[in-house]
């Protein structure tokens, strides 16, 4: 079950301000640091996965891998613990692992995404990438991948000056990690944007994470995966062996340029993608630049408040 904690609630030294969001084993609060005087998000792994070492190993290594990679545009971690007492309420029998982490205010990636009509947010998008891209190839220089690149993993902040933040380390792995991709059979990622050596279960390199990072270019200007299909079979199929798409077919004013570009990232074989997500991005931008987007009736863009990051 969830750790349920109510605003002006004590743990770790911290002071809970708001609930921000849930996910598949956590819940996450923004929290107030009085010794740094910071805003923080504080993850909470539910009370019924503590005893669950898949899911205990998962939620540890997220912590002991974003921590140790220092970069503007990756989430900053800052402590992890394991809480028990009457902090956890009807739980209190039990113990829930805990980690804080850098507070977002903004959004995530996802709102760029476009309607089926919507306008693509050039200038905006191609910020992100280039961020987002610059972050991934710090990690990959770690020997760190993140394995699970997507716009809902990609946070936007937006005090003073629009900046992108990659987070959600929780399947990362580094380089030389020889344990199966796979758990029990089962594939762990998402599926719209896993490379097809993921998907196989085959050796694992930074081009990995340069596919993912190809199928989220080709989410954010035409409003939907490289392989949009209803079941899970039919993306798996086209990720193996289906033709990559066209963004130009899909969006008439986007180059035919483009299509190439993406065409290499999204190469069924590792070694034909390029190896560095700049150097991806740098070419999707010099494709882009000053082309015009044709205006739409979609609604103006709006920030939303940033609603979380559980799992």
């Amino acid at each position: 079950m969830p750790v349920i904690l109510v605003p002006g609630t004590r743990v770790a030294g911290l002071t809970v301000r708001a609930h921000l969001g849930s996910g598949g084993t956590s819940e996450v609060y923004k929290v107030h640091n009085p010794v740094a005087d910071r805003i923080e998000a504080l993850k909470i792994l539910d009370t019924e996965f503590t005893d669950v070492e898949v899911a205990r190993t998962r939620f540890e290594r997220e912590f002991e891998i974003a921590r140790a990679l220092e970069h503007p545009h990756i989430v900053a971690m800052y402590r992890s613990g394991e809480m028990t007492g009457e902090v956890l309420g009807p739980h209190r029998g039990h113990s829930a692992l805990w980690m804080t982490m850098q507070y977002v205010e903004g959004t995530t990636a996802a709102v760029l995404v476009p309607t089926a009509h919507g306008q693509v947010r050039l200038p905006l998008m191609l910020r992100v990438l280039t961020q987002i891209a610059d972050a991934l190839d710090y990690a990959h220089r770690m020997d760190v991948l993140h394995r699970d690149v997507k716009p809902s993993n990609i946070l936007i902040g937006h005090d003073d000056e629009i900046s992108a933040v990659l987070t959600d380390f929780g399947i990362a792995r580094f380089l030389d990690d020889t344990r199966p991709v796979a758990q029990n059979g089962r594939i762990v990622g998402s599926i719209p944007y896993a490379a097809p050596e993921m998907l196989q279960g085959q050796q694992l390199s930074t081009a990995t994470d340069v596919y993912a990072l190809a199928c989220t270019v080709v989410e954010l200007v035409t409003g939907r995966p490289p392989f949009p299909y209803p079941t899970t079979f039919g993306i798996v199929h086209a990720h193996i062996a289906g033709i990559p798409p066209k963004l130009s077919e899909r969006r008439s004013w986007i180059p035919v340029a483009v299509d190439s570009i993406v065409a290499k990232a999204l190469a069924k074989k590792p070694a034909e993608r390029y190896q560095r997500c700049s150097e991806f991005i740098g070419l999707i931008e010099n494709a882009l630049r000053d082309v015009p987007v044709p205006p739409d009736s979609a609604r103006p863009f709006a920030w939303s408040r940033f609603r979380g990051r559980g799992r």
